[in-house]
C-alpha cells in the first residue's frame, strides 16, 4: 500500500465520517419534526423548505437515512478497498461512492431548479460525497497495473508468464476487472429507483399525530379534594342572564363595563362570546376561544389552533386551505390564531435571524394589537397579510393596521407591552413542543405541514372531524 494510497483513503475516512455524522443527525430531525440548528428559514437559504419538501423523503422514509446507510459503508470499506482496489471491497468502494456521486448531483439540481432554496446540512453531505467519488476513481486508477507492465515485471524476474497466469492472484487480477461494470450497473439501478420514486410518487408533506382522547387533568394533588373532570372536547358556554336590561345595545354594554374587565374579557365582550374552554390533547391543556384571535365563527363546534408566523412561506402556503375550509363548511370550523413569529427581536427562544424574518415581530404585533382594538376587523388583516406568496411591506401593514384600528395601535405603550408578553408566551408554547411551522391542533391531532392537495385536506376534516360540506 502505496503513501498516496494511504492518504487517499484518510481523506476518504474523513469525508465519509463528516457525512455520516450530518446524514444521521438530519435523519434524527426528521423523525422527531425538530427543527435543525442554526439554519435560517426563508430565502436562498431555507433548510426548513428543503427538509420538508416532498424531495426530502423517499417512500416516506427521509432520504438522509439511506445516505446516512451509504456513508457508514464508505466508512468500513476505505482502508480494505486502499489496500486492494480490484477487490471486493474495491468494487463496494466503488459502488457505493457511485451512489453517493449520482444523488447528490440529484439533490443539488432539486435545490437549484425545482426549490430554489438551499440547505447547508444537504450541501455539505452533497459535496462530500462528490468528492468521495473523485478521490475513488483516483484510487481504483492507482491500482490498476496494465497486462503488459505486469508481464514485462514477471520476465524481469525470471517468472514464466504461463504459469504466473493461472496463479490464484493473477485470476482474482481478471476477474477483478469486471468488478466495477457491475458495481456501476448496481448503482445505476439504485439511482433510477430513487430518482424514480420521487418522481413518480408525490409523498405527503401533512402529518397528522392523533391522541387518545382522555378527560382534561383538573388535580392531580392527591391531597386536595377532587372535583369534576373536565369534558374532554368543549364545555358548554357559561349562562349567560336572561334578566331585562334597560338597554342593551353593544355601545351602552361597552360603556357601562368598560374599566370593570381586562383586555380579554373585553374583546370577548366585543365580540360578542362567553367564555368556551375547548380542551387539546396535543397542548396537554385547554383554550378560552375568547381569548384568541379568530377566524371563522367564533362559536363553530369544530376549533383548530393554528400557530403561525406571517414570514414563514409554509404557514402562507396552508393558508389557502384555512380559505378553503371556510368557504367549503362556513359556520361549521373556527381557526384559533395563535402568533409566533421565529425572530430574536421578539421570539427569545431564536438565537440567529435571516433577512426574511427581520419583520416577523412586527407583523404578529400588528396583528394581535388590531384584534385587541377591533376584534371584528382581525380576520380582514389576517387576510390581508397572508393573501399574497409574501407579506406586504411594514409600512403598508401598518397603515392598513391604523385604518382598521385608529393610531392608538401605534401610540399605546400599554398594548405593545401587552402584546409583546403574549407574544413570548405563545414562542415558549412552541419551543415546549419542539415542533416547526405551520402546526395545528384538533381536539385530539396535531397536524404538522401543508397539505399536498385540497382533498387531502378536505378529506381529514369530513372524516376525522366531522364537517359537512355546504350548499
Amino acid at each position: 500500500m502505496t503513501v498516496r494510497s494511504k492518504v487517499m483513503a484518510g481523506i476518504l475516512t474523513g469525508l465519509s465520517l463528516a457525512a455520516l455524522c450530518t446524514t444521521v443527525y438530519l435523519t434524527w430531525t426528521s423523525w422527531n419534526a425538530e427543527p435543525v440548528a442554526g439554519c435560517a428559514a426563508g430565502g436562498a437559504v431555507d433548510c426548513d423548505h428543503v427538509l420538508n419538501s416532498r424531495w426530502s423523503r423517499w417512500m416516506g422514509i427521509p432520504v438522509s437515512l439511506f445516505g446516512a446507510m451509504v456513508y457508514a459503508g464508505l466508512l468500513a470499506v476505505s482502508w480494505p478497498a486502499a489496500r486492494r482496489p480490484w477487490s471486493l471491497a474495491g468494487s463496494g468502494l466503488l459502488l457505493l461512492a457511485l451512489l453517493a456521486a449520482g444523488a447528490a448531483t440529484w439533490f443539488i439540481a432539486i435545490q437549484v431548479f425545482l426549490l430554489q432554496s438551499y440547505c447547508y446540512y444537504c450541501l455539505g453531505v452533497h459535496f462530500c460525497g462528490l468528492l468521495v467519488a473523485a478521490i475513488t476513481l483516483l484510487l481504483i486508477q492507482d491500482g490498476a497495473t496494465p497486462r503488459a507492465d505486469l508481464d514485462q515485471m514477471r520476465a524481469l524476474l525470471g517468472v514464466n508468464a504461463t504459469a504466473a497466469a493461472s496463479t490464484p492472484e493473477d485470476s482474482s487480477v481478471a476477474v477483478g476487472r469486471f468488478h466495477p461494470i457491475i458495481a456501476t450497473s448496481i448503482a445505476a439501478v439504485g439511482l433510477t429507483a430513487l430518482i424514480g420514486g420521487q418522481y413518480f410518487v408525490a409523498e405527503e408533506t401533512m402529518v397528522v399525530e392523533s391522541f387518545e382522547v382522555v378527560a382534561e387533568p383538573v388535580n392531580s394533588d392527591p391531597d386536595e379534594p377532587s372535583a369534576e373532570p373536565a369534558p374532554a372536547f368543549e364545555q358548554e358556554p357559561a349562562p349567560v342572564s336572561q334578566e331585562p336590561e334597560e338597554d342593551t345595545t353593544f355601545e351602552s354594554v361597552a360603556t357601562e363595563l368598560d374599566g370593570l374587565f381586562d383586555e380579554p374579557e373585553q374583546n370577548k365582550l366585543a365580540a360578542g362570546l362567553a367564555s368556551r374552554q375547548v380542551f387539546f390533547q396535543g397542548l396537554k391543556r385547554s383554550i378560552d376561544v375568547g381569548d384568541y384571535p379568530v377566524v371563522g365563527n367564533p362559536n363553530a363546534p369544530i376549533v383548530l389552533v393554528e400557530m403561525l408566523d406571517y414570514t414563514c412561506r409554509h404557514c402562507r402556503h396552508f393558508h389557502h386551505f384555512v380559505s378553503l375550509t371556510l368557504e367549503r363548511y362556513g359556520d361549521q370550523v373556527a381557526f384559533a390564531i395563535q402568533h409566533v413569529p421565529l425572530s430574536t427581536q421578539c421570539n427569545p427562544n431564536m438565537t440567529k435571524d435571516s433577512p426574511e424574518k427581520k419583520n416577523a415581530c412586527d407583523y404578529s404585533k400588528l396583528a394581535i394589537s388590531v384584534w385587541k382594538l377591533a376584534p371584528e376587523k382581525f380576520p380582514e388583516f389576517h387576510d390581508w397579510l397572508m393573501e399574497s406568496e409574501k407579506p406586504p411591506s411594514v409600512i403598508s401593514a401598518r397603515k392598513r393596521a391604523v385604518q382598521l384600528a385608529g393610531e392608538e395601535i401605534l401610540l399605546d405603550d400599554a398594548l405593545k407591552a401587552d402584546v409583546g408578553q403574549r407574544i413570548a408566551e405563545q414562542c415558549d408554547v412552541l419551543h415546549q413542543l419542539k415542533v416547526g411551522l405551520p402546526v395545528l391542533f384538533t381536539h385530539r391531532n396535531v397536524i404538522k405541514g401543508v397539505p399536498t392537495a385540497d382533498s387531502q385536506w378536505t378529506e381529514f376534516l369530513e372524516k376525522e372531524l366531522g364537517a359537512k360540506p355546504g350548499p
